[in-house]
């Protein structure tokens, strides 16, 4: 089969090889790829970040993931090969009391460290993931799909999962005002849960340069607001009649935290969802005089997948929007040449 490998922490280090169908365990499931997508870690593993360097390689790309299931192992039912699913790529340790909880996104088998992400996180990081032909997954990791979604939504439904998992923080959204630092697919996806929710003014913040994805938050019907910056006057113009009630930012800029503290409501919620390896400071006057939480959100759990699911079949979240261009497997290096310039939105990879 055709599979994209990245094979060492080396920037650009990609290849489209050939390899052998891998074998079933009992419990598994061999799911033939219809497509996927190019997530931020896979473009961050392209260009040979420093943060990436805990990943087995070489590894097989792909973590956003649609496809049928073709074969089942013994240990599975039968009436599932046939079946569209989409790959939930964490594999939970079933003993820490995160996992015993459902989330294990936040697993905490192995070394203590929030460096790198917990050792349940593995398809397309520690075990080889979609970007192929074929891959192999446990049956609990194929979560069945329906057909009322598009193979292009579904492809991008863990990153879907990702926001859903940052708007669960918060709890009802509905008639809240909300504002979203970073138009990239996770920012447009909140703006999407958000407004499928009910929430009230949402507003999107990007900078001049990201003036293709602001495009796509008018098709979403959320406000979208062009800042400088060094200069964010701008989001402070849509509020002047209510604060935000809540705060996302995935933009992962260290300088956000405390501009999205002075844009929320007291008693208001600042929930990061973007990561860097910076570092920032806050006012903590504001902070504790203003009750204002601070939270950080990570990946997604089962739980979220499931409802993201549940949303992308229903008209009031029109994820496709999100999608913008399209490329063969083999064609994955133009791909992610054109990821890396950021202005778009999801980049799928067809088989």
């Amino acid at each position: 089969m055709k599979a994209l490998v990245k094979k060492s922490t080396k920037q650009y280090d990609i290849e489209l090889t050939d390899l052998q169908i891998p074998s079933l365990k009992d419990d598994e499931v061999l799911i033939k790829v219809t497509a996927s997508s190019i997530c931020g870690s896979d473009l961050h593993m392209y260009l040979g970040h420093e943060g990436y360097r805990w990943i087995n390689y070489p590894v097989v790309l792909g973590h956003e993931v649609v496809g049928v299931v073709e074969a089942a192992g013994s240990g599975v039912e039968p009436d599932i090969v046939g079946k569209r699913v989409v790959i939930n790529p964490y594999i939970p340790c079933n003993a820490c009391d995160n996992c015993l909880k459902g989330e294990e996104n936040i697993c905490q088998a192995g070394p203590r460290t929030l460096t790198a992400p917990p050792l349940s996180l593995q398809f397309g990081f520690r075990r080889n993931g979609g970007m192929a032909e074929y891959m192999v997954v446990p049956r609990d990791n194929a979560l069945p799909l329906g057909n009322k979604i598009s193979d292009e939504v579904a492809a991008i439904l863990e990153s879907v999962a990702v926001g859903v998992h940052a708007v669960n923080k918060i709890g009802d959204v509905k008639n809240k005002n909300i504002v979203i630092f970073g138009p990239g697919p996770i920012g447009l996806g909140i703006a999407v849960i958000c407004k499928g929710l009910g929430s009230g003014k949402t507003l999107v913040a990007g900078l001049p340069d990201d003036e293709e994805r602001l495009q796509i938050v008018k098709k979403i019907k959320a406000i979208p607001v062009r800042v400088d910056p060094a200069d964010f006057s701008a989001l402070a113009g849509h509020l002047q009649d209510r604060p935000a009630d809540v705060v996302f930012d995935c933009s992962g800029h260290p300088s956000v935290p405390e501009k999205a503290i002075y844009l929320v409501k007291k008693g208001g919620k600042v929930i990061l969802v973007g990561i860097s390896t910076g570092r920032f400071s806050l006012p903590m006057d504001c902070m504790v005089r203003g009750e204002i939480g601070l939270k950080g959100t990570y990946g997604t759990s089962k739980k979220s997948f499931l409802q993201a699911i549940e949303y992308a079949g229903l008209p009031q979240f029109p994820f496709e929007h999100i999608v913008t261009d399209r490329f063969r497997l083999a064609e994955a290096v133009a791909a992610f040449d054109l990821a890396s310039n950021k202005k778009r939105g999801k980049i799928l990879l067809y088989p």
